[in-house]
Formats: C-alpha cells, sequence, structure tokens
C-alpha cells in the first residue's frame, strides 16, 4: 500500500474515531484500525526518546501526532514495523502485582454503595439537602456514611477493575494499550475492547419477571446459552452521561443463592483466572448487536462473561 493511500486511511480512521462512529471503525478492523490504536496507546511525549529509539523515527519529527503519523505511514510498507509495533508493546508494557490488589480486596468486608446509582455522589447529597431542604446539621453523620460508603464502593470497584483487567492482560492471546485510551482497555480476536463489570442488573431482573415466571437459576442459564438479550438490555440501559456504543466485553457477576453478595465474586481471583483463561482459550464467540438509544440505531460487537458461584 502506497504512504498517501495510507494517511488517507489514518485521516478517515481518526475522522470515524472522533465521531464514535464504531460501525465502520468495525467495519475496517483488519484494514488497519486495530493497529491505528495500537499505535494510539504506545506514543506519547513522556517516552518520546524510547519510542523514536525504537522505530529509528527522523529526528525533525518530534510531536506527538506526527510521530503517530509517521510509523503507522509505513505499517503497511514494510511488515517489520508491525512487529516492532507488538514487540514495543511486550516489551514496555508494565505488569501490575497481583498479590498486592488481592491483598487490599482482602481487606473490605461489606459493600454499601452511597450516593445514586449513576454513580455521582454530589448530586444525591444535593437533591437530599439542598433540593429537597433536609436539614444539613442535623445529618451530618448521615452525610458522613454516605461519603464513605461512597468512597469505600469506588474503591474496591476501582481495584477491581485493575485485577479483572491485568488477568487478561496475562493471557498470550491479549494485545494491552500502553497508555490508557478511550474506549479501548485492550485486543484480542481481531477487535478492539472495552471491558465492563457489573452486577447481574437488578432492571434486567425486574423486567423477567414482568414477563414470564421468574427463577434466577434459569435466568443465568439462559444468559450463558444466548448472552444477546441481557446485552442488547445493558447497551439501551446505560447511563446518558456515559454513553457509547464501542465494542464492550461484559464480566456479569451473580451470586445465585444470595444475590446481595454478588459483590463478593468480583474480587475472586481464583475464579476470575479460570473463567478469563477458558474465555479466551476456546474462540470466544462475539456478537453483533443491533440496538437502540434515545430514538437512535445502532450496531455493536460484544462479548459477555458470567461469573457465578459455581
Amino acid at each position: 500500500m502506497e504512504n498517501k493511500n495510507n494517511m488517507k486511511l489514518y485521516n478517515e480512521i481518526e475522522l470515524n474515531r472522533k465521531q464514535s462512529n464504531f460501525e465502520w471503525l468495525n467495519h475496517h478492523a483488519n484494514e488497519g484500525v486495530l493497529f491505528w490504536f495500537m499505535v494510539q496507546s504506545i506514543v506519547n511525549s513522556r517516552d518520546m526518546n524510547n519510542i523514536k529509539l525504537h522505530f529509528q523515527i527522523p529526528k525533525e519529527i518530534k510531536k506527538v501526532k506526527d510521530v503517530c503519523e509517521y510509523i503507522y505511514s509505513r505499517l503497511f510498507i514494510d511488515n517489520v514495523i508491525q512487529n516492532k509495533v507488538l514487540d514495543y508493546i511486550n516489551l514496555n508494557f508494565k505488569k501490575t502485582d497481583l498479590g498486592s490488589i488481592v491483598g487490599e480486596l482482602s481487606k473490605f468486608s461489606s459493600f454499601e454503595w452511597g450516593g445514586d446509582y449513576q454513580g455521582s455522589l454530589e448530586k444525591s447529597l444535593v437533591k437530599k439537602y439542598i433540593k429537597d431542604e433536609k436539614d444539613l446539621l442535623n445529618n451530618k453523620e448521615n452525610i458522613l456514611n454516605e461519603t464513605i460508603n461512597y468512597l469505600m464502593a469506588s474503591k474496591y470497584n476501582y481495584l477491581c477493575s485493575k485485577l479483572t483487567e491485568n488477568l487478561f492482560y496475562n493471557h498470550p492471546s491479549v494485545v494491552p494499550t500502553i497508555n490508557k485510551i478511550k474506549d479501548v482497555d485492550f485486543f484480542v480476536g481481531n477487535h478492539f475492547w472495552d471491558l465492563k463489570q457489573t452486577i447481574l442488573p437488578k432492571g434486567y431482573l425486574d423486567k423477567l419477571k414482568k414477563e414470564t415466571t421468574f427463577n434466577l437459576d434459569k435466568v443465568i442459564s439462559n444468559v450463558k446459552e444466548n448472552p444477546t438479550s441481557l446485552i442488547k438490555w445493558l447497551y439501551e440501559n446505560q447511563g446518558e452521561m456515559r454513553f457509547s456504543s464501542e465494542n464492550r466485553l461484559f464480566m456479569i457477576f451473580v451470586n445465585k443463592n444470595e444475590y446481595e453478595k454478588s459483590w463478593k465474586l468480583k474480587s475472586d481471583k481464583q475464579k476470575l483466572e479460570v473463567k478469563i483463561n477458558n474465555f479466551l482459550s476456546n474462540n470466544f464467540i462475539t456478537y453483533d448487536i443491533d440496538f437502540k438509544f434515545k430514538g437512535k440505531n445502532y450496531k455493536a460487537k460484544s462479548s459477555l462473561i458470567i461469573i457465578d458461584n459455581e
């Protein structure tokens, strides 16, 4: 592929990325999109000297954007550069000490979410104590407890995310992002993925309770056999402030015997490691999801792992 065609593709990808046109990006995933994301995750001003040395970039090319364009322009001219991208990631990705994360997670004996379920402590407190005019002075203890619960729950979720992400990174089929980039945590199966972790939503269960005779065991079994209904529900019921149609790999946690203790499964390293490795080692299935949000139609690629107490 000639250099000018490379740069035409580079600019097309950049434009569709800015427009969050994931349908287009998925359609062209095997035509350079994956490497475009990889290059974006590699190049930053902090490590510029190391990057320029590794890719033998001319001295006069200095800006981050120009370095990205230079590396990408050579990807399909010189196949060695593609290998150099992967080599750079392998050499420079810093693995996290999972033992320290597990140690921190072991300190959590409860999970009580403060604030509302959209994740905003500030909005919850403003509504209760300003808009609803509850007395501030006589509710200091309640405000303090709600704040502490919010921070503790947020820290637990943060540590669980780090644990799960790094268990994915440890698998040989996964290519991690060196630097965090929006909507992409890693690459696997010729696709770019954003990892999402959540307890099996009560809203989804409430929907099923209205439609049929409810049995949680049966629900979990159905989701394992055909996850598209739940995946579509998750896309369509995401918060408006954080809406996106990127490719999502969902990790769904549910304790079918004690639903309220489902949160504990998020920190079960041994179970997570087995489930993730089995999932990645057995050619996991990806699903093309058509969904609607605010009256608009979207397409996404997705997959799902159920982590239960079996």
